[in-house]
């Protein structure tokens, strides 16, 4: 016997969550898309802002950089 209310029987053992291979098949494709997705669209954002910090514009808009050799002032 034990404290009343409190079970001393041991608590059957929880089963492990099964993943089948199908579904972690396609988890692993979905996260390798969507992280190839996310370096093209920053490769392409950041060639973009270089072109246009290169023709002395800003990258969202506003005033433009003065050029003074090959730095902007």
């Amino acid at each position: 016997m034990g404290i009343k209310g409190v079970s001393t029987d041991p608590e059957p053992e929880k089963e492990e969550e099964k993943v089948s291979p199908r579904q972690s098949v396609l988890d692993h494709v979905f996260l390798g898309f969507a992280g190839l997705l996310f370096v093209v669209s920053g490769t392409l954002f950041f060639l973009r802002a270089r072109k246009r910090r290169q023709a002395g514009k800003r990258i969202f808009g506003g005033k433009g950089y003065e050029m003074v050799g090959n730095r902007a002032a």
